[in-house]
């Protein structure tokens, strides 16, 4: 029903070869820990942008990433105190290195890749509504991230944290069979509210706001509940003239 990020980059899968420079003590490279080494990852990546460029983007950037150095220092026990101390530009070479190897795929290669994601994805694509087979909507939850908000938003370059089971809440029927999670873990919360239309549910930590997994526009659901909303757009419509 709803797909974890399994992407987990440095997390699991891998170590990042790209490295984060402390230019204080004379240019001598990090060795971060997994989760400090991806949230920097992120503002590597985005190093040539208005967003690394940007006070706010920065300043809260690095008050997230001070908060998982402290947790979980460099082998080499530097302090980390200031972003402008800090050259991310070998990690920033290093993806574009990847995105170069990417484009250099062959068509045969991307081919494979494709198939490979589409069966991942498979067992997430439909859920049984009423006897139905019915296409879910976006069923990928948002992968961990720096928040880039809009205009001026006072959160942006804020840490996005990584979802894991144990932040979802899933709802299906009481007879129907567990999901299993993509990833290790369990469900937050299994309910059974057959009143709503949401498949599963989430809050996401940067702005608190609820996301939802619902069955996509093109399912006969989806149809059912527009066509009702219509009907009753037109009988207010011919009420408020009548009147």
């Amino acid at each position: 029903m709803v797909s974890c990020d399994r992407r987990m980059r440095s997390i699991i899968t891998r170590r990042l070869t790209g490295t984060v420079y402390h230019i204080a003590t004379t240019g001598v490279p990090l060795t971060l820990q997994p989760e400090p080494e991806e949230v920097a990852g992120f503002f590597a990546a985005l190093l040539e942008t208005e967003h690394a460029a940007d006070k706010t983007f920065r300043a809260n950037f690095f008050r997230d990433w001070l908060k998982l150095l402290d947790k979980q220092p460099p082998a080499e026990k530097i302090k980390v105190k200031d972003i402008e101390k800090c050259d991310f530009r070998p990690m920033f070479e290093y993806f574009e290195i990847q995105k170069e190897k990417k484009k250099q795929l062959t068509a045969a290669d991307k081919k494979q890749a494709k198939a490979e994601r589409e069966a991942i994805e498979k067992p997430y694509l439909f859920a049984t509504i009423d006897g139905r087979k019915e296409k879910i909507g976006n069923f990928r939850v948002e992968p961990p991230a720096l928040f880039r908000g809009r205009g001026e938003h006072p959160k942006k370059g804020t840490h996005k944290y990584r979802l894991r089971p144990e932040d979802i809440v899933i709802n299906i029927g009481k007879d129907a069979p567990l999901p299993i999670p993509n990833i290790p873990g369990t469900w937050k919360e299994v309910v059974h509210d057959n009143t709503v239309t949401w498949l599963a549910h989430w809050k996401e930590n940067v702005n608190g706001n609820s996301k939802y997994v619902f069955l996509s526009a093109g399912s006969t659901w989806k149809g059912q509940s527009d066509r009702q909303k219509f009907e009753k757009a037109k009988t207010l419509q011919v009420n408020t003239t009548r009147s």
